[in-house]
């Protein structure tokens, strides 16, 4: 099945676009993950985030998507790069520091998840340490979440308590952050102050509300399986692939290791993938 160009911005929207808050500032990070292919070389998967600072929840979500539906950008790049995004099912997190809640939808391939939690509890320690960082200057911080150290540089002159993923909480713009093995990098891509309208990315379908603790030990029992990069479809039965269709973004059709298998418009099931690293641990 050939998508057209149009066919993917028709197909953009996950459900329903009623505002929940307003914001003004995008944050864009590049993330990249130090792993290994399932024979043991070394691999870096990466992909890119949107934050958005609203008024009362910050919300992080991928990139291209974020700028097509909630910024309002149109163009051929970002329609193509939300088409190619969607094999990573990145998921959308909103965080509302002033009712201590984190929302997240998200999704283990064939279910879609409602993830409830409290907001991270990071207790940063900062130091003396500065950098420049895009020609700001940028203080240390470390702190500890979900089982991992994390290292963060943010800039006071940007005043929004942000950062990528669920790294936040500091008197500054989160410009990079790294965990104290080297495997998760975030790095500051761009800033955007525009009006934008903050709504629920809640995907396709039926969605299972589940704790953030039992979501993490779900996906980590099936993700860092040791089968998992040998066949990432090692879980799945031939049921839950019957309406799986095989997709590409237009032009010729590739050859069939450079299609998508779409199961839905918001959910992609990978034919190969790297050894899963989880951000989480705990």
């Amino acid at each position: 099945m050939l998508l057209s160009l149009m066919t993917i911005a028709a197909t953009a929207v996950w459900g329903q676009k009623d505002s929940i808050d307003t914001g003004r500032n995008v944050v864009a990070y590049r993330y990249a993950c130090n792993t290994t292919t399932a024979d043991g070389e070394a691999a870096v998967d990466s992909f890119m985030l949107a934050v958005i600072k609203g008024e009362r929840i910050t919300y992080c979500g991928e990139y291209h998507w974020t700028m097509l539906e909630m910024v309002g950008e149109k163009s051929r790049d970002l329609m193509l790069g939300e088409f190619e995004a969607r094999r990573h099912n990145v998921p959308a997190y909103y965080i509302n520091r002033e009712e201590n809640t984190m929302t997240t939808f998200d999704k283990i391939i064939p279910e879609r998840y409602v993830v409830e939690g409290e907001c991270p509890d990071i207790r940063w320690t900062i130091s003396e340490d500065t950098t420049t960082i895009d020609g700001f200057l940028c203080h240390k911080a470390e702190g500890r979440y979900a089982g991992r150290n994390w290292l963060c540089w943010f800039a006071e002159d940007i005043p929004l308590t942000v950062g990528p993923w669920k790294l936040g909480g500091l008197p500054g713009l989160i410009l990079k952050a790294e965990d104290g093995e080297g495997v998760h990098h975030f790095a500051f891509a761009g800033l955007l102050n525009r009006d934008v309208r903050i709504f629920h990315n809640k995907g396709f379908g039926e969605r299972k509300t589940i704790s953030a603790t039992d979501f993490i030990k779900r996906r980590n029992r099936i993700l860092c399986d040791k089968r998992y990069a040998h066949d990432p479809r090692y879980y799945l039965t031939p049921d839950m692939l019957q309406n799986a269709r095989e997709v590409w973004a237009g032009g010729p059709e590739p050859p069939a290791e450079a299609k998508q298998t779409m199961l839905a418009r918001d959910m992609i099931v990978p034919k190969t993938a790297y050894v899963f690293q989880p951000l989480e641990l705990e």
